[in-house]
Protein backbone atom coordinates (compact mmCIF):
# COMPACT_ATOMS: atom_id res chain seq x y z
CA UNK A 1 0.00 0.00 0.00
CA UNK A 2 1.47 3.41 -1.02
CA UNK A 3 2.42 5.82 1.90
CA UNK A 4 -0.74 8.56 -0.12
CA UNK A 5 -3.74 6.00 -0.16
CA UNK A 6 -2.70 4.52 3.60
CA UNK A 7 -2.91 8.59 4.66
CA UNK A 8 -6.47 8.54 2.37
CA UNK A 9 -7.57 5.63 4.22
CA UNK A 10 -6.53 7.03 8.26
CA UNK A 11 -7.89 10.06 7.50
CA UNK A 12 -11.32 8.68 6.26
CA UNK A 13 -11.04 6.58 8.98
CA UNK A 14 -10.75 9.85 11.33
CA UNK A 15 -13.33 11.32 9.78
CA UNK A 16 -15.60 8.21 10.33
CA UNK A 17 -14.95 8.05 13.94
CA UNK A 18 -15.45 11.49 14.45
CA UNK A 19 -18.75 11.54 12.65
CA UNK A 20 -20.07 8.65 15.07
CA UNK A 21 -18.68 10.83 18.18
CA UNK A 22 -21.03 13.57 16.89
CA UNK A 23 -24.20 11.19 16.66
CA UNK A 24 -23.53 8.87 20.19
CA UNK A 25 -25.55 11.27 22.40
CA UNK A 26 -28.21 11.93 19.95
CA UNK A 27 -28.31 8.09 18.92
CA UNK A 28 -28.58 7.55 22.96
CA UNK A 29 -30.69 10.38 23.69
CA UNK A 30 -33.31 8.09 21.00
CA UNK A 31 -33.24 4.91 21.93
CA UNK A 32 -33.29 6.04 25.76
CA UNK A 33 -36.37 7.72 25.20
CA UNK A 34 -37.48 4.79 22.78
CA UNK A 35 -37.55 1.86 25.69
CA UNK A 36 -39.04 3.86 28.05
CA UNK A 37 -41.87 4.36 25.56
CA UNK A 38 -41.93 0.28 24.98
CA UNK A 39 -40.45 0.45 21.01
CA UNK A 40 -37.79 -0.52 19.29
CA UNK A 41 -35.20 0.92 17.02
CA UNK A 42 -36.44 0.24 13.78
CA UNK A 43 -39.38 2.56 14.72
CA UNK A 44 -36.83 5.62 15.28
CA UNK A 45 -35.45 4.69 11.69
CA UNK A 46 -39.15 4.46 10.43
CA UNK A 47 -39.79 8.00 12.23
CA UNK A 48 -37.16 9.25 10.82
CA UNK A 49 -37.70 8.13 7.46
CA UNK A 50 -41.17 9.27 7.34
CA UNK A 51 -40.84 12.69 8.79
CA UNK A 52 -38.26 13.79 6.20
CA UNK A 53 -39.84 12.76 3.07
CA UNK A 54 -43.06 14.53 4.47
CA UNK A 55 -41.31 16.95 4.93
CA UNK A 56 -39.96 17.52 1.27
CA UNK A 57 -36.51 15.26 1.13
CA UNK A 58 -34.78 14.51 -0.89
CA UNK A 59 -35.23 10.31 -1.02
CA UNK A 60 -31.64 9.60 -2.73
CA UNK A 61 -31.00 11.80 0.57
CA UNK A 62 -32.88 9.84 2.81
CA UNK A 63 -31.72 6.48 1.46
CA UNK A 64 -27.92 7.49 2.00
CA UNK A 65 -28.61 8.25 5.51
CA UNK A 66 -30.27 4.88 6.31
CA UNK A 67 -27.64 3.35 4.62
CA UNK A 68 -29.22 1.90 1.58
CA UNK A 69 -26.98 0.98 -1.39
CA UNK A 70 -29.94 2.27 -3.49
CA UNK A 71 -33.22 4.49 -3.34
CA UNK A 72 -35.17 1.55 -4.44
CA UNK A 73 -35.82 0.72 -0.89
CA UNK A 74 -37.10 3.99 0.14
CA UNK A 75 -39.51 4.32 -2.92
CA UNK A 76 -40.95 0.69 -1.75
CA UNK A 77 -41.28 0.95 1.82
CA UNK A 78 -41.88 4.80 1.76
CA UNK A 79 -42.91 5.89 -1.74
CA UNK A 80 -46.60 6.75 -0.26
CA UNK A 81 -44.49 10.05 1.84
CA UNK A 82 -42.55 11.03 -1.08
CA UNK A 83 -43.41 14.21 -2.85
CA UNK A 84 -44.48 14.39 -6.30
CA UNK A 85 -41.70 16.39 -7.43
CA UNK A 86 -39.54 13.34 -7.13
CA UNK A 87 -38.75 10.84 -9.87
CA UNK A 88 -37.73 7.26 -9.95
CA UNK A 89 -34.64 7.10 -11.94
CA UNK A 90 -35.35 6.72 -15.49
CA UNK A 91 -39.17 7.57 -14.83
CA UNK A 92 -38.93 11.24 -16.59
CA UNK A 93 -38.97 9.87 -20.01
CA UNK A 94 -41.48 7.35 -19.58
CA UNK A 95 -45.33 8.52 -20.32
Amino acid sequence: MSRQSLQVTQDSDRLRRARNDVRRPIRLACLAALHSSGGNPCQVRHTFASTRLIDGANPWYVADQLGHADVEMVFRVYGKFIAAGFQRPGAAGKA
